[in-house]
């Protein structure tokens, strides 16, 4: 069994359960055998190690599957040796491990956020997200998740992410050009605002300067 790990620890309003049944078409292996070609390197990997005991830690992930990086596929779940059966529950995360815009717009950095960003829900979440990684290894609970998120540089396939130039050369030609240019514009104005209007009143320890730029707030959302 596989299916990618993506948003799923950092999404929803309550305890989230995914099983087997909803794992999408495609994505599944129904044992760790089928993948043992491409998942063995993973068990010299520092990060996931980590990761696999944070979802143990945390009684995340059920004893049925594991954390795996596979390529071109990421970071996904893996089955183990039995397998897995329709019905399974294989994640369970827990509420107190959600990241949601309505969290966010009620901590103090979406007090302080409000007069520019006010309820945009893809803000908040950026905001948020931001704040966990600028909390480092020591103070964020879900540290082992957020250290496997992909930097901007590796995410190479997000227009959102390209220069001007980039875009201009590859999307030349269709919609996608002014579309992307216009979401980029959106987001960095936003920004702008957020950085002359919010971050000089309130201290660096609300808004960690190291996280909190022009080129991190593109990469949140």
């Amino acid at each position: 069994m596989v299916t990618t790990l993506a948003a799923l620890l950092l999404c929803g309003a309550s305890a989230y359960t995914l099983g087997i049944q909803h794992a999408r078409a495609g994505r599944i292996s129904t044992s760790a055998a089928a993948m043992s070609s491409v998942a063995s390197p993973v068990a010299a990997d520092a990060q996931l190690s980590a990761f696999n005991a944070w979802l143990e830690a945390n009684s995340i992930a059920s004893s049925k599957v594991q954390a795996a990086r596979l390529p071109g596929w990421g970071v996904c779940l893996i089955a183990g040796e039995n397998g897995v059966q329709p019905g399974d529950t294989l994640l369970s995360v827990p509420s107190s491990l959600h990241l949601t815009p309505s969290k966010v717009q009620a901590s103090p950095l979406g007090e302080a956020a409000a007069p520019v960003v006010g309820g945009d829900e893809s803000a908040l979440l950026a905001l948020g997200l931001l704040a966990e990684l600028g909390k480092g290894e020591a103070g964020c609970t879900c540290w082992p998740y957020l250290d496997l998120l992909p930097s901007a540089d590796a995410m190479h396939g997000m227009p959102l992410l390209w220069s001007d130039d980039e875009r201009s050369r590859l999307l030349r030609g269709s919609h996608l050009d002014g579309a992307v240019a216009d979401s980029r514009a959106m987001i960095l104005d936003q920004w702008a605002a957020l950085e002359t209007m919010v971050l000089p009143e309130h201290p660096a320890e609300l808004f960690p300067r190291e996280v909190f730029h022009a080129a991190g707030y593109l990469w949140a959302p």
